[in-house]
């Protein structure tokens, strides 16, 4: 059937030419006719009117057979097997062919879905439970550190992590809070989510505020089973780390907001420039809304740098 529609791609093929050993007695004319011009708006022809392209870039007959299972039953492999055959996808003039732009909004489906089940790699930083901790996400690849040192000596490898937990103490009589001096860094020089633990806040601890302040993910009371724990870990996770990161500084934006007021307050600033902060916080709500990643971060670091706060 190829051959017959690269001899005569011009001009309709009479459905007898078309028949073959293969093709089903029963087929109707239209649905045939159909078919042929589906496939020469699908199969790339090329400048010699005689032939078609010969390299295959993407297996999409099979990339939607594999999507359907890797969406049934998730999992790494099942999800790499698919992207495997959609290999470097249809040539660019295709993707215009509405059966092929819907693929590749499949594709960027299992992307997105292979970001979410793929092995995760977890910082925790504990004195005592630690190696408890590292079994408790046994799914994960997860590094074990106890004192604020090694965090300096990791501080220029955060990156390859997904998620930070992070101990409230780290000394043994447990009145230091070092951990807060690490979720900070993590706050103002990383995009790096964390998840502060400890066994017990102080009395009249406001988690809500420190969560806020600290851009956490959650602030979580450790437990024999550490249920809340594993929750909170599987939540921050499951979600897209770009929409979390935007989450947390949404949610940071009014408390950011009242601090510039109250700096500007504090040192008499003039009318001109409360003028001003209210420029800028409405161009800070512009980018949350329409803006992507980058830009909020760059538009919140400008806007930190002139008001005072250096968190991001």
């Amino acid at each position: 059937m190829l051959a017959v529609l690269a001899l005569r791609a011009p001009d309709r093929v009479r459905q007898e030419l078309l028949r073959s050993s293969v093709m089903r007695p029963d087929v109707a004319h239209g649905a045939l006719q159909t078919a042929v011009t589906r496939a020469r708006r699908v199969v790339a022809i090329t400048d010699d009117p005689y032939g078609f392209a010969e390299q295959v870039t993407s297996d999409l007959v099979r990339f939607r057979d594999a999507y359907q299972e890797a969406i049934t039953d998730p999992s790494p492999e099942s999800v790499q097997r698919a992207l495997a055959l959609w290999g470097a996808g249809p040539l660019p003039r295709l993707r215009a062919v509405p059966e092929v732009r819907e693929l590749v909004g499949l594709q960027e489906e299992l992307v997105r879905l292979q970001l979410r089940i793929r092995r995760r790699r977890l910082l925790i930083v504990d004195d005592q439970i630690g190696d408890r901790l590292r079994a408790l996400f046994g799914e994960h690849d997860a590094t074990v550190i106890s004192s604020l040192q090694q965090f300096w000596d990791l501080k220029d490898d955060l990156g390859i992590f997904d998620l930070a937990l992070v101990d409230l103490h780290l000394q043994v009589d447990n009145v230091d809070q070092e951990g807060l001096v690490i979720v900070d860094h993590l706050a103002r020089e990383t995009s790096l989510p964390a998840i502060l633990m400890t066994v017990q806040p102080a009395p009249g601890t406001d988690l809500q505020k420190v969560m806020r302040d600290y851009h956490l993910v959650s602030y979580v009371v450790k437990g024999a089973a550490n249920t809340a724990l594993r929750d909170a870990v599987g939540d921050a996770l499951s979600t897209d780390p770009d929409a979390a990161l935007l989450k947390r500084l949404g949610d940071g934006l009014p408390d950011r907001v009242r601090k510039a007021e109250k700096r500007l307050t504090a040192r008499g600033a003039a009318r001109a420039e409360f003028a001003k902060l209210e420029m800028d916080v409405e161009r800070l709500w512009s980018v949350f809304t329409k803006g992507s990643l980058p830009l909020v971060q760059e538009t919140v670091r400008a806007f930190d740098s002139l008001y005072g706060d250096p968190r991001v």
